[in-house]
């Protein structure tokens, strides 16, 4: 099953508690019809807590994978979509605008040493920074 279908692996028992599907997810605590926070736990090791739409994610949340990496910000969808931060395991991090899980709009990079890359990025890349003899 890929990633952004174990977003929807959830169903209603008997007794009216949520559960995972074929085991694909563990829910802590959720009320998603309210749009209420809530935490999951994947069988894939990623973390969840924030809002739900439907079964997706959705509005603010915090997210973590099993790498280390973790995104704190807006979601669309059960993607990353608006402004959100996201901090790599080797302490890179990026802040900025998202949209539909990659980095599009104005964002700022930052390496481990403190060197920033401020632009604008589209698709994952930066297509625009001004001349900086800081930047990397």
């Amino acid at each position: 099953m890929a990633a952004d279908q174990l977003d929807t692996a959830l169903k209603v028992s008997a007794d009216g508690q949520y559960e995972p599907v074929e085991a694909h997810c563990e829910v802590t605590w959720a009320r998603p019809e309210r749009g209420v926070a809530w935490t999951t736990g994947y069988v894939d090791g990623r973390e969840y807590l924030g809002s739900f739409q439907g079964w997706t994610f959705h509005g603010r949340g915090y997210l973590q994978w099993p790498d280390g990496r973790i995104y704190i910000g807006q979601f669309r969808c059960g993607r990353r979509h608006g402004m959100g931060r996201q901090r790599w395991p080797d302490d890179y991090t990026y802040a900025g605008d998202w949209k539909h899980g990659r980095r599009h709009g104005h964002g700022t990079y930052r390496d481990p040493a403190g060197r920033v890359i401020r632009g604008l990025w589209i698709e994952d890349r930066c297509v625009l920074a001004p001349a900086d003899p800081h930047r990397f």
